[in-house]
């Protein structure tokens, strides 16, 4: 049974189609990364450090909010985090205000997480395994208690950078090595009959041409 070739409509089609499916399917492995993140980490705000942060962000955007703690009237010493998530106190709630930082960290680690774990074990539902094993090492290993998936703080959306740049940085490498692969194949497959038979046919044409100056009457 023959099967017709298809033509180029068909096949944009189906590069679109699996496309799609493939966002899709990587929106619902990061969702399931931030139930995992939250099953670990989630809780009744404030959680720790929590109720310092938030407080400096609101006391920021409205100095007349308890005006007369020190704590309070320190520097301020986390501006991008103020003007990332202060400006939500004025029309919200803290612990509203909390649960929306968390959800904003956790779908930013668990975006850049899938995309180092792809890069590094390609493969669907991998990002799960090693995030867990992870969070496991941040509980039992050397790194016990750093401070990466819980409320919402400026260490948290500190760590979504690393993971990002690092696949980046394995994307770059990838590319380096596919592109030193595609050269050596080039340079084994490139003929050699033009190079090889340079040389001796030069060097014949030159005996039967340029006669010998120290020997009359005979060739190089």
């Amino acid at each position: 049974m023959k099967t017709l070739p298809l033509d180029s409509s068909q096949l944009s089609a189906s590069t679109e189609h699996e496309t799609a499916f493939s966002r899709k399917r990587a929106a619902i492995e990061v969702l399931a990364l931030v139930a995992f993140i939250y099953l670990i980490a989630g809780g009744v705000p404030p959680g720790v450090n929590e109720a310092h942060y938030l407080a400096k962000a609101k006391h920021y955007w409205n100095p007349s909010w308890c005006p007369t703690d020190p704590f309070l009237q320190s520097a301020d010493a986390h501006l991008i985090f103020y003007w990332t998530f202060g400006w939500l106190t004025l029309i919200l709630p803290l612990s509203a205000v909390a649960w929306i930082g968390r959800l904003v960290t956790w779908l930013a680690l668990a975006w850049s997480w899938r995309r180092l774990s792809v890069r590094i074990v390609p493969g669907n539902w991998w990002a799960l395994l090693t995030l867990g094993l992870y969070a496991c090492f941040l509980s039992c290993g050397h790194m016990a208690g750093e401070w990466i998936f819980g409320g919402v703080e400026a260490k948290g959306l500190a760590y979504v950078p690393r993971p990002l740049i690092s696949s980046i940085k394995a994307r770059i490498a990838s590319e380096r090595c596919s592109r030193g692969a595609l050269a050596i194949v080039s340079t084994n497959a490139a003929p050699i009959t033009v190079a090889s038979a340079s040389r001796p046919t030069s060097s014949t044409c030159l005996r039967v041409e340029m006669p010998n100056p120290t020997a009359s009457g005979s060739f190089v």
